[in-house]
């Protein structure tokens, strides 16, 4: 894969774990402290946080399965006409 490839996959898996640790993570801490502080502003950001932070998280790992399902056809058809091309010399 290229360079550019690798520093794409690096990027989209930071900000994917960043997603799920400061969002997800920040966003629970924050409902918590707000439900047994009664405070109910705090509760809603908090949950509105974790869901974006989700959000974010499922984006990311749809962008990486689906990577990975092109490189996978790729290497499928790459050994595909190996095959095939191994087995026309044979036959000659």
């Amino acid at each position: 894969m290229s360079e550019i490839g690798d520093l794409r996959d690096f990027s989209d898996a930071l900000v994917a774990n960043s997603s799920v640790k400061w969002g997800m993570g920040g966003g629970a801490a924050t409902s918590i402290v707000g439900s047994l502080s009664n405070n109910e502003v705090l509760t809603i950001i908090g949950v509105a946080t974790t869901g974006i932070g989700f959000l974010v998280n499922l984006f990311y790992q749809h962008k990486r399965n689906k990577r990975a399902e092109e490189v996978h056809q790729l290497q499928k058809q790459l050994l595909e006409a190996q095959i095939q091309h191994e087995q026309e010399i044979s036959g000659n």
